[in-house]
């Protein structure tokens, strides 16, 4: 059922892109490869947030131009001037001294995982905890007081930590690891999982860039809401 629901997540986005206008100028974006949200397709980019993303910007008559590297790259892209967004993402005081956050263009569900066959307390802050690098989750289990800590890669790679049992539990994004071991073939019965928070995601962009395209922002933010497709998925 999870599976089907992850599809017409993706499915249901292509509506969005309906009725785009001719774009008169470029922005250039940065993110990572973090399926369903952003993805390879042959020789594209797509996914639920690039579909809404182009949703926004054909409104604006904005061509948005996406490179793909890994997470903390993208955001140096930025930070460094050589781009003018990256997305998805939530805030902190870093990203905020050089670019700013957009209106959430998808939902996010951060959730815990460890095995089945086992009794994690991820209260305990002495167990062994990961989270990818670069992300707000692994910031806030450094700031919360977690001794053990670690920094992954790839969604796939906390999976495989898992399964192999060199931690004890993850703290993730829940569409994209329901995604990542629905692809692996693991079943859902292979993990437990508990909720953490709901949040938004959504684009940051350069400081700069928004100095040299006034407005720009809001324009982005009011178009936002009427193209976000809700993909939040229960696990239940």
């Amino acid at each position: 059922m999870l599976r089907c629901l992850v599809v017409v997540a993706v499915m249901a986005a292509v509506g969005l892109t309906a009725g785009l206008t001719a774009a008169s100028e470029v922005v250039h974006l940065t993110t990572q490869d973090w399926p369903p949200y952003q993805m390879l397709a042959g020789d594209r980019i797509d996914g639920v947030a690039v579909r809404v993303l182009r949703c926004v910007f054909g409104r604006l008559g904005v061509e948005p131009q996406i490179t793909m590297a890994p997470w903390l790259r993208a955001q140096q892209e930025v930070r460094e001037g050589r781009a003018d967004g990256f997305f998805v993402a939530t805030e902190n005081a870093e990203r905020n001294s050089y670019a700013t956050l957009s209106a959430p263009i998808v939902p996010e569900t951060r959730r815990w995982y460890w095995r089945h066959d086992r009794n994690v307390d991820v209260s305990d802050k002495t167990i062994s905890v990961a989270a990818q690098g670069g992300t707000v989750m692994h910031e806030w289990l450094i700031a919360g007081g977690y001794t053990n800590v670690r920094s992954m890669l790839t969604t796939d790679d906390l999976i495989h930590s898992l399964e192999n049992n060199t931690i004890d539990a993850a703290l993730a994004n829940q569409l994209v690891f329901d995604w990542s071991t629905a692809v692996a073939g693991i079943p859902p019965a292979a993990f437990r999982s508990s909720t953490v928070s709901e949040v938004g995601l959504g684009i940051y962009f350069r400081n700069r860039y928004l100095a040299e395209h006034p407005g720009l922002l809001q324009r982005f933010n009011d178009q936002a809401a009427d193209c976000r497709l809700d993909a939040h998925l229960s696990s239940e």
